[in-house]
């Protein structure tokens, strides 16, 4: 399982956010972290949230937040739940799990509902890649910018 962006990645990322003091940005499937702790040494200003489904490497992560001192929050849920609360941020970042399958998901009906009667080409076979995106995208303020790494 891998739980961490490659630091090539996430400087390429950050760079195409543009992320600047005072906004808020979040890690959809945040893993250990290596994105939002990259940002935050590049830009400190900021707001940092990321969401991610497993306890033991969202522990990691938190515990990495807390022992950098940047203002970096982790939350253990899935990105879709997250996504349901209503929250927004300016800026989004999706390095979600790739392989997957939209009928592989026990969670994110809610969220595949919206999405099929948006685009009612999907279907269950479809790659999850669509749906990981749609969350992270519907997180986002109303001149928000996102980047999420997708499969071909």
């Amino acid at each position: 399982m891998e739980t961490a962006t490659p630091d090539s990645i996430s400087n390429l990322v950050h760079r195409i956010l543009e992320i600047k003091d005072g906004e808020t940005v979040i890690d959809c499937c945040s893993g250990i972290a290596s994105f939002l702790m990259n940002s935050a040494q590049a830009q400190p200003n900021v707001t940092y949230v990321g969401v991610e489904i497993n306890l033991w490497v969202a522990t990691v992560a938190s515990i990495k937040a807390k022992l950098s001192g940047y203002n970096i929050s982790i939350t253990k849920d899935n990105c879709f739940n997250y996504a349901s609360l209503g929250y927004k941020y300016d800026k989004a970042f999706s390095n979600h799990p790739f392989n997957m399958r939209i009928r592989m998901l026990n969670d994110g009906s809610e969220i595949m509902e919206k999405l099929q009667s948006s685009v009612p080409e999907l279907m269950k076979a479809t790659s999850a890649d669509w749906l990981f995106t749609y969350s992270c995208l519907n997180m986002l303020k109303e001149k928000g910018k996102a980047v999420a790494v997708m499969t071909l």
